[in-house]
């Protein structure tokens, strides 16, 4: 007993626009999960805790706003993914966290010299300051995309998989 086997091949047509569309597809959505995934090791590596973090490490969250201002955007046009809190009243504190820097205020509260280190503190030992506030960096975003570094061609990978 002997089994023919006979196989027809039609025409092969490779249709340039359509396999660009798919890389296109696949590109973004590799954007789009990775640009969440970063945003979400960010917002995770913000501990909620009474102290201030150590600088070098991701900031101490109390009320949860920068954790709830953290987002992420894919941007077409430059193909690229934006991730990091949004701005909030012109601050500029996301970036002064993230990178650290200098700050003038006209009048903040700031603990007076030989103030316990617990948090919260009682009125008395607060004094006002008019002058600049040095912010050492508290870095989130940054590690984060250390972290997914190394997923980024894997995600890409899946979604032309997918495609």
């Amino acid at each position: 007993m002997s089994i023919r086997v006979t196989i027809k091949a039609k025409r092969a047509v490779f249709r340039r626009e359509a396999v660009l569309r798919r890389v296109e597809q696949a590109r973004e959505r590799s954007f789009y999960r990775i640009g969440g995934l970063t945003r979400t090791i960010a917002a995770n590596s913000m501990r909620r805790r009474k102290n201030v973090s150590d600088p070098g490490t991701a900031p101490t969250r109390r009320s949860g706003e920068l954790k709830r201002l953290m987002a992420f955007d894919y941007d077409r046009r430059t193909e690229s993914v934006v991730i990091g809190p949004i701005e909030f009243a012109n601050s500029g504190v996301p970036n002064l966290m993230e990178y650290g820097g200098r700050r003038f205020v006209r009048s903040a509260l700031l603990p007076r010299r030989g103030a316990p280190k617990k948090r919260p503190l009682p009125k008395e030992d607060l004094r006002r300051y008019t002058g600049s506030i040095r912010y050492r960096p508290r870095p989130s975003v940054r590690p984060a995309l250390v972290k997914t570094r190394d997923r980024i061609p894997g995600s890409f990978a899946k979604a032309m998989a997918r495609s």
